[in-house]
């Protein structure tokens, strides 16, 4: 799970690191975040990056990360 915000680099660009420090399949993200809908065209139809504003219920947060890992999101 990455904040859009954080300092000294965005959630993007911790991202982008990631997936160059990997050379393999990136694990599934969260970007949690107060910043709006900021998902850029690269990461719209990536299924192993999800998106989700904040404040969020905790039941939100739950499906967003389940859905991640099996593609499900619980009710």
């Amino acid at each position: 799970i990455l904040d859009f915000m954080m300092p000294g680099l965005d959630g993007l660009q911790l991202l982008n690191r990631l997936r160059e420090m990997l050379h393999l399949q990136l694990p599934p993200v969260l970007i949690y975040t107060s910043a709006g809908n900021i998902v850029p065209e690269s990461e719209a139809n990536n299924p192993r990056v999800a998106f989700l504003s904040k404040p969020a219920l905790q039941s939100e947060l739950m499906a967003a990360i389940h859905e991640l890992l099996d593609g499900s999101p619980t009710t």
